[in-house]
């Protein structure tokens, strides 16, 4: 959190990254735009916080019931996108502005 050359370190979390076959693109993006939930049929994510067009930061996935489906943190697992524990999605969900630059490596 900060200003311009007066940054600090508000967080850290464990994350999921993309597995081999499906990698999460390294990069400087743009946090572009929020959408409430991404519905696959057979599991869900939410909420989802998206940058370079298809990537996104977003919960662990859960069954069309609402119970946990991969609970995987700290290895790569996704299709892709950054998978987070709910309530470090919902920090970066309040916190996160539209268009702040998001860099992954």
């Amino acid at each position: 959190l900060g200003t311009a050359g007066q940054w600090k370190l508000a967080q850290c979390f464990t994350v999921a990254t993309g597995k081999n076959s499906t990698p999460t693109i390294a990069g400087v993006f743009a946090y572009q735009y929020r959408q409430e939930q991404w519905d696959f049929g057979d599991y869900y994510v939410r909420p989802v916080l998206v940058f370079n067009g298809g990537h996104a930061f977003h919960s662990r996935t859960y069954t069309p019931s609402g119970a946990l489906l991969d609970a995987r943190l700290g290895q790569p697992v996704s299709a892709g996108c950054i998978r987070m524990r709910d309530e470090d999605v919902a920090w970066l969900d309040q916190y996160l502005p539209l268009q702040s630059t998001v860099v992954v490596y």
